[in-house]
């Protein structure tokens, strides 16, 4: 009990072996008698024990035959035994045998520091949020089904809990600061929190197989773009020349070149949320020439659709650049050189004809719904054509 335990005395400790002389009373502390290794609070001896600690056997036990450990309270005559045969691998390491080779140890050490184990033992962030992580997994699913079933229902409900949950609720969305953050503080730093670890590789590992799918459906900028394209007054709406187009959606690259310099050679400068208004929008939180810039994005997205992540936007750069490496791709059909409707119908204006900018393209779904519902074939009209 934990009374017994707080009066714990070392020194009435007794190894008792029959048919020899190995009977030894531990008459003073030393460290080669017995050492204390602290309360049993965790453990295969949590709920039977309340101190754990290690003796030296007397050189005088026969390790392989059996023996007594006896333990006598202070002031009195109760009397505890534990009757003990040392087998197996207890027995090999009580009789100094190598149990491993030194690879083999080696290989273990290795595995114990892998930064797996530590991740998994001693996680950087602490205690897991659970419920966060529980969310976030629920909305990176709902993501993903709506994308692969290619489910226009599905993928508006998720641009929804997107900006209401990832946006104003819980912040918890990847920008271009985490590529910044990662930058200066290195790798780790996407470590520091178990829902932006899972979100990040996530967004990696979708992009790198199909695309920026985290541009369509998991961006709550790219969200907030979407719903002003969509309910915000057509007549607005302006058709920029594919000249200006070609050559303005490279500013967002300049952009991410810019930000990736600064961090790299001046890590005390910020100036990513000049380029970034997800704070100022989502945090309702910046200075004057934030919400200027970020009135003026809003606007001219009223303009043209998804005129950020069109031309000034560094996160979709970045993400473009890993996207180009995708082998997952839109497949095309013959007549795609002759129907302009997805191209008309394209939020980036990645569509030229037949082909597609890949960088460029947010893997939205409008395209491939279309394809899918003419069954694969383009089977627009020439009047639908014009007319679009």
């Amino acid at each position: 009990g934990g009374g017994a335990a707080d009066r714990f005395q070392y020194y009435q400790l007794q190894v008792v072996q029959e048919n020899s002389d190995a009977l030894n009373w531990f008459r003073r502390f030393t460290t080669d008698s017995y050492v204390p290794m602290g309360a049993a609070e965790t453990g295969l001896l949590a709920e039977q024990a309340a101190l754990v600690g290690a003796i030296v056997l007397p050189q005088t036990v026969d390790v392989t035959q059996p023996f007594t450990l006896a333990y006598r309270h202070l002031n009195t005559t109760e009397r505890f035994t534990i009757d003990i045969q040392l087998t197996g691998l207890a027995l090999q390491l009580a009789q100094g045998e190598d149990v491993l080779s030194a690879a083999e140890i080696e290989s273990i050490l290795r595995a114990e520091n892998s930064w797996l184990n530590q991740l998994i033992q001693d996680p950087s962030w602490g205690v897991t949020p659970w419920s966060d992580v529980a969310a976030l997994l629920l909305i990176l699913a709902s993501a993903m089904t709506a994308f692969l079933r290619k489910s226009e229902q599905l993928r508006w409900i998720t641009l929804t809990i997107t900006v209401a949950y990832l946006g104003f609720f819980d912040g918890g969305f990847i920008s271009v600061s985490h590529i910044v953050n990662t930058i200066k503080l290195g790798p780790a730093f996407l470590a520091s929190g178990l829902p932006l670890l899972l979100f990040a590789a996530f967004t990696i590992v979708t992009t790198l197989l199909w695309g920026r799918i985290f541009c369509s459906s998991l961006c709550p900028f790219g969200a907030v773009q979407d719903f002003i394209t969509r309910f915000g007054p057509k007549l607005w709406r302006r058709q920029v020349s594919q000249s200006v187009h070609d050559k303005a959606i490279y500013i967002k690259y300049l952009i991410l070149v810019l930000i990736i310099g600064t961090a790299a050679l001046a890590p005390q400068v910020s100036i990513f949320q000049y380029f970034e208004p997800f704070g100022t929008l989502f945090f309702v939180n910046g200075t004057l020439i934030l919400w200027v810039i970020l009135i003026a994005i809003l606007a001219a997205c009223f303009i043209v659709p998804r005129f950020y992540c069109r031309y000034a936007c560094p996160l979709g750069a970045a993400l473009g650049v890993v996207s180009l490496v995708s082998p997952l791709r839109i497949k095309r059909v013959p007549q795609c050189d002759v129907c302009i409707v997805c191209e008309r119908a394209c939020p980036t204006g990645a569509i030229r004809g037949e082909k597609i900018d890949f960088k460029e393209c947010v893997r939205c779904d409008i395209c491939e719904i279309k394809l899918i519902e003419q069954k694969g074939s383009c089977r627009h009209s020439m009047e639908h054509i014009i007319a679009s």
